[in-house]
């Protein structure tokens, strides 16, 4: 292990059609997912919105290695590093289908991400957005029970407030993986409905046969979420589309607010939304 903590060196993952400078400065929306996989979870808002356009373009970074997931049946056998080629495989496959710009892989160990204090992880991330300087950036969010997960936040958080305003994105978004976000209060929620081509979503997800083939469906429940958030978003409207993503607003943390005092304001308003609703009809 290297003084930064990597298992492996950076690599990046290039659109064939597309040199590295190009697809670097191209980029209008970018991911920062803590595995292999979640990115196709999190951030389909972006990779359709962005899929064939010719302005606007779709890339991530994955902060982890990705070693530390389950091995089962034909997994069992294979290596540490074994298991990372083949996750970088399907995550460059699903970034294929998915005609994204770039995919950068930071391959650094879960439990190093974990670290509340890794200057490594937080100028790498400062790096890239400088380098890629995108207009909206999907996170994971903070209240995400995915302990990694939240850790890759935190660190994302930290790099984009040493950022100088004028280089900053226009929107920061915390996206659902796992635990959903539809009880977030008016204000602290935006809800985008996805274009109609999930097709392109299924076939992303349908890349990672070693987080699947194991009885974990996670392609189905993603597709399923977003179809029900379409639905359930309103309990009079028409729905507004087949699918939507529910995101956390996070953009207000760029100027330096910290994110506990946050998320500790965003429960206590939907804390005061449903103790007022119940107090409406109870004796």
């Amino acid at each position: 292990m290297t003084v930064t903590g990597r298992c492996l060196p950076v690599r990046e993952y290039i659109r064939a059609d597309l040199g590295r400078q190009e697809a670097l400065s191209r980029t209008t929306h970018l991911a920062i997912g803590a595995h292999q996989d979640d990115v196709e979870i999190m951030a389909q808002y972006g990779v359709l919105e962005c899929f064939n356009d010719e302005l606007e373009l779709f890339s991530a970074a994955i902060l982890t290695d990705g070693a530390g997931s389950q091995r089962e049946g034909s997994l069992a056998a294979l290596t540490e590093r074994e298991l990372v080629e083949l996750r970088n495989a399907e995550q460059i496959e699903a970034a294929r289908i998915g005609r994204y710009g770039f995919v950068r892989f930071l391959h650094y160990p879960s439990a190093v991400v974990r670290q509340k204090s890794n200057a490594h992880i937080v100028s790498d991330l400062k790096q890239l957005f400088l380098e890629v300087q995108p207009r909206i950036i999907y996170l994971h969010n903070p209240a995400d029970r995915h302990p990694t997960h939240v850790a890759t936040a935190m660190r994302s958080i930290e790099a984009l407030q040493q950022i100088a305003k004028q280089w900053r994105p226009d929107k920061v978004y915390g996206c659902e993986v796992w635990g959903g976000l539809d009880w977030l209060p008016n204000g602290s929620v935006a809800v985008l409905e996805l274009p109609d081509r999930l097709e392109i979503s299924q076939a992303t997800l349908a890349a990672f046969q070693s987080q699947t083939s194991g009885g974990k469906r996670y392609d189905l429940a993603a597709i399923g979420r977003l179809q029900a958030n379409a639905t359930f978003r309103s309990t009079s409207e028409k729905d507004g589309g087949k699918a939507a993503s529910y995101v956390m607003n996070l953009t207000p943390l760029l100027d330096g607010g910290d994110p506990v005092e946050y998320i500790k304001t965003i429960l206590k308003r939907f804390s005061n939304e449903v103790i007022k609703r119940i107090c409406q009809f109870s004796r």
